[in-house]
């Protein structure tokens, strides 16, 4: 059996994301800022915490967190899907 999905608006550093999570894992990505994750857990286990980055980013446009290859590293056919 498939381990239940959440997806939850959220924050991170006053800056809106979004809570994907699912069984153990869970991700917060940030749609306005390139669709960057800034956190990736297990079981409540920080395992990426890359948001002492995000101001320098959004100033420069600089690298930082786990760019998320949005829109899915153009492997798609249409530009909307529906979850």
């Amino acid at each position: 059996m498939a381990p239940s999905a959440e997806i939850a608006p959220t924050e991170v550093d006053g800056h809106a994301a979004v809570r994907l999570a699912a069984g153990a894992l869970a991700v917060r990505v940030l749609p306005a800022l390139g669709m960057l994750c800034a956190s990736f857990t297990r079981d409540g286990v920080e395992l990426l915490g890359r948001t002492d980055e995000l101001d320098a980013y959004v100033q420069k446009g600089s690298t930082a967190a786990l760019p998320f290859l949005y829109p899915w590293a153009n492997r798609l056919a249409g530009l909307r899907y529906q979850a």
